[in-house]
This record gives structure tokens, sequence and C-alpha cells, in this order.
């Protein structure tokens, strides 16, 4: 428990470290992001299947 206690909180600070990185890449992720939804959308609908 200690050892995944310590693991998350190693996380935890990497994830801060990286955080100015992350808002710099930020547009670009999103924009990677709104191409995966509507890929997914494409797919969906070829299928036929519709949430």
């Amino acid at each position: 428990m200690a050892h995944w206690y310590g693991t998350v909180l190693g996380d935890v600070r990497a994830t801060e470290e990286r955080g100015e990185e992350r808002e710099k890449e930020g547009e670009t992720r999103q924009e990677t992001g709104e191409r995966r939804e509507t890929r997914g959308r494409i797919k969906r609908e070829e299928r036929g299947w519709f949430p």
C-alpha cells in the first residue's frame, strides 16, 4: 500500500511539472481529440449504430 501511495505522489509531481508543457500543447491536443471524435462518429454511422 505504501509503495502504491508513493508512486501516485510521484505521478502527481510529474504531471504538475509537465503542466506548463501541456498548456502549450493544449490547442493541438484538443484538435486531435476532436478529430478522433468525428472519426468515431463516422465509424458508428457506417455501422448504423447511434448512441
